[in-house]
């Protein structure tokens, strides 16, 4: 099974939010690039040296970490099936910290990939949305 990348609108938010793990694709413009070796390429200071505007792309799990341990916000999936348990759709939760109780989505997503890469949106504009407040408070 293949690892599905985050989408660039998902990995903008991640690296304004201040995600700087090393990851193995890159957005270089609208353009994902693979080079095989995990790079941190949201650093700017790795960016004026190689004279390259890239954002980084994680992989949803890699994201989904980060998101649980440097900011304690946990996306879970859930699948949901009918009566003679065939799988029927997907959905999303968030809990966190700050969440009071989580933020349940209403949407219903065919794949677990897509439910989760709704999730990781979802979750970053939580956390611009809080750190926006926080810097407003200070």
């Amino acid at each position: 099974m293949k690892e599905q990348i985050v989408s660039i609108e998902v990995a903008k938010m991640a690296k304004e939010i201040g995600f700087n793990w090393g990851t193995t694709s890159h957005y270089k413009g609208e353009k994902l690039i693979n080079n095989g070796v995990p790079y941190n390429l949201n650093n700017k200071r790795v960016q004026r040296k190689w004279k390259i505007e890239m954002t980084s792309a994680p992989t949803q799990s890699l994201l989904q970490k980060y998101y649980r341990e440097k900011h304690n916000i946990l996306v879970n999936i859930v699948p949901v099936g009918n009566n003679n348990n065939e799988l029927k759709y997907y959905y999303y939760t968030i809990y966190g910290v700050d969440t009071k109780g989580g933020v349940h989505n209403i949407n219903r997503f065919l794949t677990y990939e897509k439910a989760l890469e709704e999730g990781l949106r979802k979750c970053g504009e939580y956390i611009l949305t809080q750190q926006v407040q926080i810097k407003q408070n200070n």
